[in-house]
């Protein structure tokens, strides 16, 4: 595969037939941006703590960042954890991603213990905390100078991560309580064109529950359930995989075209 296409770049086989890709240009997909350099060093290098490649992690490494979590399927755990053979993921029953509450559960006389994303909102602007957060729930099995820089390059460039952690500043600096954040279906724009979207553009932060649009995933302060997305929100895939899509870059949704 080493013909490049004329239209839309993709690689090709040779004597492949033209436009399988693209329809001869017709289709425009917005162009992904420059990974940082802490990206490639996760899918390259080696963990110097274990001499194992910091990609056989990955799922790790990203699960401990994402926005929302996979329900409803259940996973192979034998097969995903072979040593042997091509690796395979297998899973059985419906497959969905779904989110909790901005909050963790408050019990008198007990520290609350914040998990995933809820330690963006809670923690806020105090990404060492959160890295320690990240690291001690994963049971201290990834590394956390790796941990720490990947915080530090989401918070930095994540619209959901700033969304969160600037909810977080509100309440501090207004003395307000915010009861959710809604996360739009899409920022409106042509995702060919404005594909690295920013906080204000994505979603709403809210004092009192008045949903903004129909499609919003609407994330409340408390919440006793986990929500199911739905897989036509522009957000599904990059809340779910904050290490993909780590500028936050909008998916295929309804009416996109």
């Amino acid at each position: 595969m080493n013909i490049i296409y004329r239209y839309c770049l993709a690689l090709r086989w040779e004597g492949e037939p033209e436009g399988l890709c693209c329809l001869k240009g017709q289709i425009q997909l917005a162009q992904l941006n420059s990974p940082p350099e802490i990206l490639e060093l996760l899918l390259t290098e080696e963990d110097p703590d274990t001499n194992k490649p910091f990609v056989d992690q990955i799922r790790a490494y990203n699960q401990i960042f994402a926005f929302t979590s996979i329900g409803g399927a259940r996973l192979d755990t034998n097969l995903a954890n072979a040593r042997k053979g091509v690796y395979t993921y297998k899973i059985q029953g419906q497959h969905y991603h779904q989110h909790g509450c901005l909050m963790p559960e408050i019990i008198e006389g007990i520290e609350p213990k914040p998990q995933f994303a809820q330690i963006y909102f809670y923690d806020g602007s105090d990404i060492d905390t959160q890295v320690v957060r990240r690291y001690n729930l994963m049971e201290k099995t990834l590394n956390y100078t790796m941990l720490q820089q990947l915080q530090y390059e989401i918070s930095e460039n994540n619209p959901f991560a700033h969304i969160f952690i600037s909810a977080n500043d509100i309440e501090k600096e207004e003395e307000t309580t915010i009861a959710f954040i809604a996360i739009h279906n899409t920022h409106g724009k042509d995702m060919r064109n404005y594909n690295k979207p920013i906080c204000d553009e994505i979603a709403l932060i809210h004092g009192d529950y008045t949903p903004h649009q129909q499609r919003d995933i609407i994330i409340k302060r408390f919440d006793n359930k986990l929500t199911r997305i739905s897989e036509l929100h522009g957000a599904y895939d990059p809340l779910q995989y904050p290490l993909l899509f780590l500028f936050g870059e909008y998916g295929w949704h309804k009416g996109s075209s």
